[in-house]
């Protein structure tokens, strides 16, 4: 599963030191820091966090109005699996917006959306 965020510059210093010290990559640091919810954490609890993580100005919530089967959207040429459809629409419905996601790896690739261009993209 991948994700996107949109991170603040002093938790990328910290992402970036913790790798260093721990011989990894930021993106690994940061990928095992978001995803370190208890199994058993209740339902409640899970939507508090998910508020307070989405109240800052850096969140939007974008309806889900893009289709990535919509003739010359995708160049389908571009994607190399199954495992890159959900990076690839996400990339499209960032560019349809104007936005900007953060990815932790270098899987999607620009050319897979006809729009997006190296603004579209920043890859930690």
């Amino acid at each position: 599963m991948r994700t996107t965020l949109d991170t603040e510059d002093d938790v990328l210093l910290a992402a970036n030191e913790l790798a260093r010290r721990g011989g990894t990559t930021a993106g690994r640091v940061i990928s095992h820091l978001t995803t370190r919810l208890p199994e058993r954490t209740a339902g409640r609890a899970i939507a508090e966090r998910l508020a307070v993580a989405t109240a800052t100005r850096h969140h939007a919530f974008w309806a889900d109005a893009v289709s990535i089967l919509e003739s010359g959207r995708i160049a389908w040429n571009a994607v190399l699996g199954s495992r890159q459809v959900s990076d690839v629409y996400l990339l499209a419905l960032v560019v349809q917006q104007g936005g900007c996601p953060v990815m932790l790896d270098r899987a999607v690739s620009l050319q897979a959306v006809s729009e997006a261009k190296s603004h579209h993209l920043v890859v930690i």
